[in-house]
């Protein structure tokens, strides 16, 4: 299979890249200068600024094109970055769709993200309400891309998947890596809010997820997740359980609504296609194996 990449230097996307070649696919990954010098492959030129975004001459011959890319939001009060999230997110994934029914490509993986859903849901699966504008207006940016992404595929007769990925660790640097590390140094998890949860997805699940949807040509809304809420409170248990064999007093989890962090995200639809999401044990297992001085600094 011939598979092209935007957001082929983030980390999601690096990892998807170095999975699909390892099965034996071909990758093109879509940069915005045309080359990049980290990958010992070819690459394509893409601007989500600008429509054409990329000339519809490189994704010949492409089978799926799994789009990561996307524009994110450091100060809600700058207009101008406001208008980026809808060029980009919105108006630049109608400029890719546009490109591939150009080109002849019969399918789009598009990822999105989980925390559209309304937290006070309990587990959210892929028909449960959206409450985007209660966080921020990337997330409203996103809400807005599936739909305009959906119309315009169902448009151009492209068939087309939207992965809503949940919180993704194991990427080097996030909340549940420094917690976990901080644990087996011995020293304070740095927890401000115990009852804070979310549904965490190990990065090497998010990618075998999206080889699944291109691999199956899966059609649809996915949830792309670990199944499960986790509040900051328990992973410090289970950390300090796996690091000390001793589970400290977490307070009770309030569950979700308000502030209090994110919904559980049902992949039961994803699993009856193949997906097996990583237990957290099993992350804090593996994140701590990269930690083995830390370890036995503590005693472990």
């Amino acid at each position: 299979m011939r598979i092209a990449v935007t957001g082929a230097t983030g980390i999601i996307g690096r990892a998807f890249i170095a999975a699909a070649r390892a099965k034996g696919h071909h990758v093109l990954p879509l940069v915005r200068n045309g080359r990049d010098r980290d990958f010992d492959l070819s690459t394509a030129s893409i601007d989500l600024l600008n429509d054409p975004c990329c000339d519809p001459r490189a994704l010949r011959d492409v089978d799926t094109v799994v789009h990561l890319a996307a524009a994110v939001i450091v100060d809600p009060q700058d207009r101008a970055e406001a208008e980026r999230l809808w060029q980009v997110n919105v108006l630049g994934t109608g400029a890719l769709v546009a490109a591939m029914a150009e080109a002849g490509v019969a399918h789009l993986v598009m990822a999105s993200t989980a925390n559209l859903y309304d937290p006070a849901t309990g587990t959210a699966d892929e028909g449960s309400a959206l409450r985007a504008d209660r966080r921020s207006l990337y997330l409203g940016s996103k809400a807005a891309q599936e739909f305009f992404a959906a119309e315009r595929c169902r448009a151009a007769g492209i068939a087309h998947a939207t992965m809503r990925i949940s919180s993704v660790v194991q990427t080097g640097d996030d909340i549940v890596g420094r917690i976990v590390r901080n644990v087996a140094l011995g020293e304070p998890a740095g927890i401000q809010s115990p009852s804070y949860g979310a549904d965490f997805v190990a990065l090497a699940d998010v990618v075998a997820g999206l080889l699944l949807a291109c691999e199956k040509d899966l059609t649809g809304v996915f949830n792309l997740s670990s199944g499960r809420r986790v509040t900051l409170g328990e992973l410090e248990a289970i950390a300090l359980r796996e690091v000390t064999g001793t589970t400290p007093d977490i307070p009770a989890d309030p569950g979700p609504g308000g502030e209090s962090g994110y919904a559980a995200v049902d992949c039961s639809r994803l699993a009856a296609c193949g997906y097996r999401p990583t237990p957290i044990e099993r992350i804090v297992a593996n994140v701590l194996q990269d930690v083995p001085r830390a370890r036995r600094a503590v005693g472990a």
